[in-house]
């Protein structure tokens, strides 16, 4: 391809190459998916070489090329995207194209073009002129006016004089020329004041207009002549010697025009003397083409940025269509895709941010490509190339923690996943840490804060080589005032920091049970740090302290030696800091009750006085403490020296104001003391469960499996040898055995033998190991809670008495609380979850809080896949949330069963109507849940199917259920059924069911006969159901009477006559089927019509009954 080098002039050259782009531009949508990607090609090598005009670019160009962003070609969607990546690196707009920017750009340029039109050389001398004629404005206006007014007044009285003299005036209405020398020389005498003379002022007949305008403009220059070149101005217009003054207008109108004119010449002259100095002119020339030019660059700036923000708005829009190809791409065009989502985030396109963040949720995706080129583009977007190390460093902490500080909740886990990659494969230096631990110890606020999170991210990707590094938190929490003025966030991300250093092992992976476990004892100053963070902020309403909780105890659990030690010490904290709360209240309330009981209706003794001070005293110290200076000067204006009823009746009432809100403040601290107790509680049940599920046995398998090592490896022949060297170590019999070794002795903790291991020493049952441990992680689970004197034990109690209080003991977000942490208590323990499920379930179903009765919700699906034996039993009172009057407590409910069915965790039984009435839900989403909920219960053999005779009943009876949601459900779940059999088997059940349909008394139920008419006609008839409906025609006949009975039978036998009917002789039983059914629905309605025109005839000639007389 040969392009044109450089720019082209304007000609035969510039026009055909314009016209040529243009064919070519338009074979970017071509019907060719070939011709399509071979032009996106051609203009990747003009972009390349700078050589598309920016006309093109703003034309329409960018817009064609980002549609083919999502093209049904792989190759034109790469071939897209390469040319955009393209176009946006050798843009010839600048390397910032932000759109907000370049809006702020162009209207500097826009102020700066404004203020240089003030500028205008051309313009300087006039700016002078008029700002001599602003100074003196006024004064001519004055001037003028005085002039006007006084010569008109002296013309009317010379007029009269003349009138009576006979004097005559010419017809031009002009006095004679003796008579202007002398009037002139009268107006003249009279400006002698101010330094005026006759000679400066005589206007003669031979002067002509341009001169005398020239003499005027001369005397305006000069203080000392302005006055009288105002008044030969007046009295040369008055004169009628300036066309553009009327003289025979009234004296506004003269001033007006006289003023207008004197301001038109004034600049004209002055225009006349800067034209005639010809060195000005010089100068003026030279600044004029300086302006020009100055201003002409200012207009291609100006132009350029425009151009540039409609380049970058339509990069903006491609951007979105990258992101959709991005998530439902193929891995072979992800590349390109995301090379240009890279480089426009490089740009500053606005809104490029965001689509990085959206970007990083391809990591989830399986194809091990896929994540390398995401770590690729993440590499590029924040490791900073810079030769300088330093420098590069000091960038790259600044874009982790810029795209940290900016995501949201939605899309930390994904960025976190992609940063986690990229340290796992060595892709941050140590200078970057040093870099990262500097802005931990030297700033404050949200920097620190991301950079404690990037360390979490280090921990979790590099374990080994933070572990190594421990020093560096030891010292955070001996930095005196780290914690200062943290609401709970900063104590958060340290604790995740640390609690990513150990880990959860799998018990999966062979590999990794041979490595030991990160413990920490609990006299370590980080687990010390801990205790104190969770017990010093318990009290703090507002200190984020349940979010800050979940992390401190993930810590305990991954690196403590021994958590449940750490636990108890922290519960021991917590519960004597919600007594403390308490007795507090309890006092609060006992002086509020002493004061309440005082009375000054009768004469007080001296003991109530003395009591009411000593309350009033101590109210006005408490008041001091909290700073409530205006009740305190009211209390303290109170003297209780006074004897008077209203007096002591006002310091009464200030004083049970103060004490009730003392005692509000201290209710509220203890309720927030005991929310907090129980979330510590629900969390440490739960992560006890994970520990000794997961941790105890996987370390127990971790001892197993080097015990199976040692013992294959080491034959009889290498013990033996070793027996001979005296290689086993002898221990002396009376030494002090080890923990493990008295509990082996003692067959206690881990070596506690239960039922059958007693029963089957020999071991004949054939329990593996492997089963002995989980047994063994389970009774550690049962004892945990039911053992008398343990943590969970007394916890548990604590929990049920809140649950069990009365609505005036604790609110209903302390209830709602200690309930769901109750919950997780249950999932330790298949007893405790028996005895505590009546009273889950009574609040379940009666919490008047939505956002309790969803969570609990939750709850039920993790009970039912810890218990499942248990949960079967109330299975019917899991259905209670689909009715439930709060939209998100409905979606929540769908969402969990449709998991625990679809799972087969719980039975799919009748009930499974009430979940097809969410179908037509007021809420959009809840609806949706509900249709793919049955979609994907029709995948699963013929459950479905073996459910809709039931189904059927049980909405046809319910008269909830309207019969438009009727036919809306049946359409839904009817069109599931698309097995041959199955249709016929239920077409036939429902005939059947047809004939029997008569109400309690017996007449024809209706509703029910319109409900299985319209399940029949959405059924697809076959030949042998069509057969049998036919057959089964006069057991139904009775129900044709009915309109819609008639109308739904003849639409399914037309659907079957119009689709399925392929031979004559079938087609001619289906008419003759449906000239019967026509017939005997017409004969029904007769007989009917007859049989109530007979009634009514009846009940017309029925003779009333004559009462008898009561005597």
């Amino acid at each position: 391809m040969v392009v044109y080098k450089g720019n082209l002039p304007e000609g035969n050259f510039r026009r055909s190459r314009d016209r040529l782009l243009l064919h070519l531009q338009d074979h970017t949508v071509d019907v060719n998916a070939v011709v399509r990607s071979r032009t996106l090609q051609l203009w990747t090598r003009l972009a390349r070489a700078s050589q598309i005009p920016i006309v093109f670019i703003s034309g329409g160009l960018i817009r064609d090329a980002g549609g083919r962003l999502i093209d049904k070609s792989v190759s034109v969607r790469r071939n897209a995207a390469t040319f955009l990546s393209a176009i946006l690196e050798y843009n010839p707009f600048g390397a910032s194209l932000n759109a907000d920017d370049l809006a702020d750009a162009i209207s500097r340029l826009e102020a700066e073009r404004f203020e240089l039109k003030n500028t205008n050389p051309e313009k300087e001398g006039i700016r002078k002129a008029c700002i001599e004629w602003a100074s003196m404005k006024e004064n001519l206006i004055q001037w003028i006016t005085s002039s006007v007014k006084q010569r008109l007044s002296k013309q009317s009285a010379e007029a009269s004089e003349e009138e009576s003299v006979g004097g005559a005036i010419d017809q031009n209405g002009n006095e004679n020329a003796a008579g202007d020398t002398e009037n002139i020389y009268i107006e003249i005498s009279e400006t002698n004041d101010i330094g005026t003379t006759a000679n400066e002022c005589i206007i003669d007949d031979d002067v002509t207009l341009e001169e005398l305008i020239t003499k005027i403009v001369h005397a305006l220059e000069n203080r000392g002549t302005c006055r009288a070149a105002i008044e030969v101005l007046v009295r040369a217009a008055l004169d009628g010697r300036f066309p553009t003054v009327n003289r025979n207008g009234t004296a506004d109108e003269i001033i007006k025009e006289c003023y207008e004119s004197l301001q038109v010449y004034y600049f004209d002259e002055h225009k006349k003397m800067q034209l005639a100095d010809d060195e000005e002119m010089l100068e003026l020339e030279d600044r004029i083409g300086d302006y020009q030019k100055t201003m002409e660059e200012l207009n291609n700036k100006i132009k350029l940025h425009e151009n540039a923000i409609m380049f970058s708005l339509e990069i903006e829009n491609c951007m979105k269509l990258a992101l959709r190809s991005v998530m439902y791409g193929q891995a072979n065009e992800l590349t390109e895709i995301i090379h240009f989502i890279v480089e426009a985030n490089k740009f500053g396109i606005r809104g490029s941010e965001k689509s990085v963040r959206e970007l990083f949720k391809v990591v989830w995706r399986r194809d091990n490509a896929v994540k390398e080129i995401i770590i690729n583009a993440a590499r590029d977007l924040f490791i900073s190339a810079n030769k300088d190390r330093d420098v590069s460093a000091r960038r790259s902490a600044e874009n982790l923690i810029k795209i940290v500080l900016g995501i949201g909740e939605e899309e930390r886990v994904s960025v976190e996943e992609v940063l986690c990659l990229m340290a796992r494969e060595n892709r941050w230096d140590i200078d970057l840490l040093d870099v990262l631990s500097a802005v931990v110890f030297e700033t404050q606020g949200a920097s620190r804060i991301a950079a404690l999170r990037l360390f979490s991210i280090i921990c979790r990707a590099n374990k080994e080589f933070m572990r190594e590094r421990l020093n560096f938190f030891v010292e955070l929490t001996q930095r005196e005032g780290f914690f200062d003025n943290d609401d709970g966030t900063l104590a958060a991300e340290f604790f995740n920091a640390i609690a990513m250093l150990g880990s959860t092992p799998n018990i999966k992976d062979v590999g990794t049970l041979y490595e030991s476990p990160f413990r920490l004892t609990e006299t370590h100053r980080i687990l010390q740090c801990v205790h104190a963070v969770l017990v010093q902020n318990v009290a703090n309403i507002s200190y984020n302290w349940l979010i800050m909780m979940q992390k401190a105890v993930n810590t305990i659990f991954y690196v403590a030696t021994r958590p449940s030690l750490c636990c108890r010490l922290i519960a021991s904290g917590l519960m004597h800091e919600a007594k403390r709360s308490l007795a507090y209240f309890f006092l609060k309330k006992r002086e509020v009750e002493q004061i309440e009981k005082i009375d000054f209706e009768n004469p007080p003794n001296s003991a109530d006085v003395d009591e009411f001070e000593d309350l009033l005293t101590m109210g006005k110290e408490q008041l001091r403490d909290s700073s409530e200076t205006e009740d305190e000067e009211l209390i303290a204006s109170q003297s209780v020296g006074l004897v008077g009823n209203d007096s002591l009746s006002r310091m009464k009432k200030n004083a049970l104001e103060l004490m009730d809100k003392d005692k509000e403040q201290s209710f509220l601290a203890w309720e927030t003391v005991a929310e907090r107790v129980c979330a510590f509680a629900g969390q440490v049940a739960l992560k006890t469960l994970v520990h000794t599920d997961v941790s105890f046995v996987a370390e127990m398998k971790r001892k197993n499996e080097i015990l199976h090592d040692i013992r294959t490896n080491l034959n009889d022949i290498v013990h033996n040898k070793l027996e001979r060297a005296n290689c086993v170590e002898e221990f002396s019999t009376s030494r002090i055995l080890s923990t493990l070794e008295a509990e082996s002795v003692e067959r206690r903790g881990f070596f506690e033998a239960n039922e059958q291991e007693e029963g089957d020493r020999l071991g004949l049952t054939g329990i593996s190991e492997e089963e002995r441990i989980l047994e063994c992680a389970q009774r550690m689970c049962e004892n945990a809670v039911s053992r008398k004197g343990s943590l969970l034990h007394r916890l548990s109690k604590f929990l049920v008495a809140v649950v069990k209080s009365k609505k005036n003991t604790c609110s209903e977000k302390l209830r709602s609380t200690a309930i769901l942490a109750l919950s997780k208590f249950m999932l330790l323990s298949m007893k405790t979850c028996v005895r505590f499920m009546p009273l889950f379930l009574e609040y379940f179903k009666n919490s008047p809080s939505s956002e309790c009765r969803s969570n609990l919700m939750i709850a039920v699906g993790d009970l039912c896949f810890r218990f499942p034996n248990v949960i079967e039993k109330y299975s019917e009172h899991l259905y209670h949330g689909i009715n439930d009057k709060d939209d998100y407590v409905r979606q929540t409910s769908i969402i969990i069963l449709s998991y625990l069915m679809l799972n087969d965790m719980v039975k799919v039984r009748g009930t499974v109507a009430d979940l097809a009435q969410c179908v037509n839900d007021e809420n959009v989403n809840v609806g949706q849940l509900a249709k793919f909920f049955f979609s994907e219960l029709a995948k699963k053999g013929n459950i479905l199917y073996n459910l809709m005779p039931d189904m059927i009943s049980r909405l046809s009876s319910n008269e909830s259920v309207t019969i438009d949601d009727f036919i809306k459900i049946m359409k839904l779940l009817l069109a599931f059924i698309k097995k041959d059999k199955q249709a016929d088997s239920l077409l036939e059940k429902l005939i059947q069911r047809m004939q029997g349909v008569v109400n309690k008394d017996g007449l024809f139920d209706t509703r029910l006969a319109e409900c299985l008419s319209h399940c029949i006609s959405c059924l697809p008839l076959s030949e042998k159901s069509f057969r049998f409906m036919a057959e089964s025609l006069p057991a139904y006949s009775n129900l044709l009477v009915l309109e819609c009975v008639f109308t739904n039978l003849q639409s399914a036998v037309l659907h079957f006559k119009k689709y399925s009917v392929r031979n004559t002789e079938l087609k001619g039983e289906v008419d003759d089927f449906l000239d019967s059914l026509t017939k005997m629905h017409r004969d029904k309605q007769e007989h009917e019509g007859i049989a109530n025109r007979g009634l009514i005839h009846r009940k017309k000639c029925k003779v009333p009954l004559k009462l008898k007389k009561v005597r």
